[in-house]
Order: structure tokens, then C-alpha cells, then sequence
């Protein structure tokens, strides 16, 4: 049996932006992550909001839709 999970990246912004949107998720009991955090706060430049270094949090699949509805009442 295989206990795979796939995970969805529900955000993409600079480091700050996407720690902020993992507190929050945290805070909703939504498990995440944050993906190429490193190049978002070595590169700030490169990792603009949307861009291709951008900082990504991501979430498991089963908790992508709540996770963007939660994301999008936030913005």
C-alpha cells in the first residue's frame, strides 16, 4: 500500500508573502509547506510575485480548494 500524497502549490510570491499565507493556513489546522524559500530570500529580485523564483507554498491536494478559497478572502 502506498501512503503517497500529492501536494498543489495554491501561492507563489516573495518570502514574506508566503510565509504570511502559510501562518495563515497553519492557523486553519491546512498542512504546507513553503518551496523554493531560499531563492526568495537570497534573490529577491528574482523571486517577484508570480515570477519564475517565486517562493510557493504548497499544500496536499485534498486541501488545495479550501486552502485558495481561504488565500482568495484574505486578499
Amino acid at each position: 500500500m502506498c501512503d503517497e500524497i500529492d501536494f498543489v502549490d495554491v501561492f507563489v510570491g516573495n518570502s514574506i508573502e508566503a510565509s504570511m499565507v502559510k501562518a495563515m493556513l497553519d492557523r486553519e489546522e491546512i498542512d504546507g509547506f513553503l518551496q523554493d524559500e531560499f531563492v526568495g530570500t537570497n534573490f529577491p529580485h528574482y523571486a517577484s510575485p508570480g515570477g519564475a523564483g517565486g517562493v510557493k507554498v504548497a499544500v496536499p491536494a485534498k486541501d488545495a480548494e479550501q486552502a485558495r478559497k481561504l488565500i482568495e478572502a484574505a486578499r
